[in-house]
C-alpha cells in the first residue's frame, strides 16, 4: 500500500514514515498543505494521513480540494483538538476517520487497516481477469484453480497491475506506487520482480499473459 503523510511537525512526520515503512508501506511525506495537496493530486495513494493544522493550506482545505478533484484515497486526519465540530467538518468534506494527538502508533495503524479494509470492501474482494484470480485479503493467486506462489513484492506488482487493468502500466508507475518516491529511480528491482511474475504466470498458463507494449509498459493479454 502507498501512503502519503502530510504533517508539519518534522519529527512526528519522520517517525510515522519510519514506522510505516517497517510495516511494509511505501511512504511519501510532505510538511505543508500546498506541497501535500500537489502530491495527493499527482500521485496515486491508498491512504493519506493528513494533519489539520498545516502551513500554506489547512488539512480541511486540502481534504476538500482533493475530494473535489475526485481523489478516492482514504483519508485519516490528525488533530490536536478533539472538538466534535472539527470531526464533523472533516467527515463532511470527505475524511474517513480521525486520530487525536497525542496518539499511540498502534492505534493509528489499527485505524489505517480498518479504513483500508472498508475501502477495499467497496470493491470485489477477489479480482478476476479471465482464469486469473487475485485475492488481496488472503494474498493468494490462482490461475484456472492452480495456486501460484509469489513473494510479497511480486504480489504487489501483480495486484497493482490488476487494479489498473485493462490499462498499460509503465515500469515507472509500478516503481512509484509500490516503492514510493524515496526509491532509487535507477534500481532494477522492479524489472526483476516483474520478470518473476511473468515467468510464474506463464508456467501456469502455458503462454505469456503479461505482455510488453514496446515503449509504453505492460498489460494483461488473455486469449
Amino acid at each position: 500500500m502507498r501512503v502519503l503523510v502530510i504533517e508539519d511537525e518534522k519529527e512526528l512526520n519522520d517517525l510515522l514514515a519510519l514506522g510505516l515503512r517497517k510495516q511494509k508501506f511505501a511512504v511519501d511525506v510532505s510538511y505543508d498543505g500546498i506541497d501535500g495537496e500537489e502530491k495527493a493530486l499527482v500521485n496515486e495513494y491508498d491512504l493519506i494521513i493528513l494533519d489539520i493544522n498545516l502551513p500554506g493550506k489547512t488539512g480541511l482545505e486540502v481534504c476538500k480540494s482533493i475530494r473535489a478533484h475526485q481523489v478516492n484515497s482514504a483519508v485519516i486526519m490528525l488533530t490536536a483538538n478533539d472538538k466534535v465540530s472539527d470531526r464533523i467538518n472533516g467527515l463532511d468534506i470527505g475524511a474517513d476517520d480521525y486520530v487525536v494527538k497525542p496518539f499511540d502508533f498502534r492505534e493509528l495503524l489499527s485505524r489505517m487497516y480498518a479504513v483500508l479494509r472498508r475501502s477495499f470492501n467497496k470493491m470485489s474482494p477477489v479480482i478476476r481477469i479471465g482464469p486469473l484470480e487475485i485475492d488481496p485479503g488472503a494474498h493468494r493467486v490462482t490461475y484456472d484453480g492452480q495456486e501460484i506462489e509469489l513473494t510479497s513484492k511480486e504480489f504487489d506488482v501483480l495486484q497493482y497491475m490488476s487494479y489498473r487493468h485493462p490499462e498499460i502500466v509503465s515500469l515507472e508507475d509500478m516503481l512509484e506506487h509500490i516503492w514510493g518516491e524515496q526509491v532509487n529511480p535507477f534500481t532494477n528491482a522492479i524489472r526483476v520482480h516483474l520478470s518473476n511474475v511473468r515467468r510464474k504466470l506463464k508456467k501456469a498458463a502455458g503462454v505469456d499473459i503479461i505482455v510488453n507494449i514496446v515503449g509504453k509498459g505492460y498489460k494483461f493479454q488473455m486469449e
